[in-house]
């Protein structure tokens, strides 16, 4: 899993959205602020709900770092609830809790829970697999010849010209009409043909590549791409794509297998597996969590930051 400040916090969240009842909200880093719009508290996770006739809501608190959670913070949670009126505050810990913190916790009323590695070596049986098999298409683009409108005038194609002979395969030079954020001529080659069954077809994994002669035309008005020249923005109509695709595989172990449990008494409320992936330069974990109160295992696809 991505090494950052709120891994735990969202850990936390996701397994307590599963569990949850329909009716009931959970917030991230929820910020509260008094009647000038001055920030005067931050809440890691609210859960809100209704019970009966009774609105409940109750805060958790996370905390990773590397010495065990001291009293001290048991006794700020405390006091977030009485001023804020939660029923209830739960603290999460990566470390534990110093002997103090438990029993003034127990004495308080806050629960206890813990979020640790568990040791890879010893594999749930749940889990039933020890990596994933990736499956991606390498596509590298060759050339491309874009085609304009038959009326396009001659000192805009000469602009035009210009500018395609300063760029390279792989500079940000379309621009989508549809979407924010322009791509280059190898990401329009690879979005247009990656889902075409006749171009991937026949491809063995890792094996040779295949060479791909294809005229692609974007002929919708709410979609099709343009290119900003020194004259203006400059429709294109069709582009000649010349390259080639591949069909890689690999295998992808998992990075981390978490266990979130009580700390009072030990129970297992969850178990986490995550298995690090890349989807076109963006990384992503496809996580697998493991209910203890039910048995059922829920998948997730989650983007990085």
């Amino acid at each position: 899993m991505e090494n950052n400040g709120k891994q735990l916090e969202s850990l936390v969240r996701r397994v307590e959205e599963l569990l949850l009842p329909q009716g009931f909200t959970v917030k991230a880093n929820r910020k509260l602020f008094d009647e000038q719009g001055v920030p005067i508290a931050e809440f890691d996770i609210v859960i809100a709900g209704r019970i009966g006739t009774t609105d409940m809501s109750w805060l958790i608190e996370c905390r990773d770092r590397e010495d065990p959670a001291p009293a001290a913070w048991i006794e700020q949670l405390v006091g977030r609830r009485d001023r804020f009126a939660f029923n209830k505050v739960m603290a999460v810990s990566t470390t534990g809790f110093a002997p103090g913190a438990v029993a003034y916790a127990k004495e308080a009323g806050i629960e206890l829970r813990t979020v640790e590695e568990m040791n890879i070596a010893a594999l749930p049986r749940w889990l039933g697999l020890r990596y994933m098999t990736q499956a991606t298409h390498a596509f590298a683009l060759q050339s491309a010849r874009v085609v304009l409108a038959d009326d396009e005038l001659p000192d805009r194609i000469e602009a035009l010209g210009r500018l395609l002979a300063q760029l390279s395969g792989d500079d940000k030079a379309l621009r989508p009409i549809d979407r924010i954020g322009n791509v280059s001529f190898a990401e329009a080659f690879r979005d247009a043909l990656s889902d075409r069954v006749e171009v991937l077809e026949g491809l063995e994994p890792n094996g040779a590549e295949k060479s791909i002669s294809a005229r692609v035309r974007y002929a919708n008005d709410n979609g099709h791409y343009v290119i900003d020249t020194d004259v203006g923005p400059i429709r294109i109509r069709e582009i000649h794509f010349k390259g080639q695709v591949r069909l890689l595989e690999q295998e992808v172990p998992f990075d981390a297998l978490k266990e979130y449990r009580r700390d009072a008494t030990g129970e297992t409320i969850a178990q986490i597996v995550s298995f690090p992936i890349e989807v076109q330069g963006s990384k992503f974990a496809i996580e697998m969590h493991n209910l203890a109160a039910t048995g059922e295992t829920h998948v997730l696809l989650r983007k990085l930051s």
